[in-house]
């Protein structure tokens, strides 16, 4: 929960805290993959997309130094079946006070402030 001590109009001490935010869950299902090519391909398309600058051994080929740890590695892959999302932005404060709210996150400009005063406006 983000609390901001600069939510109550004049003591934050006298504020209600409240949150900002945007939740998502997933509900999916679930395969468990042990097959070593196939372990080994989850694996490259993992390394391709954080190492992206191509270094590394591909895990299925023989030479790979990281093919002895197959074994100890389980995959899952997962099939996305149902989302629910939540987005809460102070749609029950005055226009006022999310102005204010607002302003303040402009100020601090930490991340995805500028997201949530984009929310905030009417």
């Amino acid at each position: 929960m983000l609390i901001h001590p600069w939510d109550a109009a004049d003591d934050p001490a006298l504020g209600v805290p409240t949150s900002y935010y945007a939740s998502v869950q997933l509900a999916c299902d679930v395969r468990i993959v042990d097959d070593p090519a196939a372990k080994a391909a989850i694996l490259n398309r993992q390394l391709a997309h954080f190492e992206p600058d191509g270094k590394r051994t591909p895990v299925s080929s023989v030479d790979a130094p990281d093919r002895r740890l197959l074994p100890g590695i389980r995959g899952i892959e997962l099939t996305v079946t149902e989302v629910r999302a939540k987005f809460k932005y102070g749609g029950n404060k005055t226009a006022e006070d999310r102005q204010r709210i607002g302003a303040r996150l402009s100020e601090r400009d930490g991340i995805h402030d500028a997201e949530a005063v984009a929310h905030l406006r009417p």
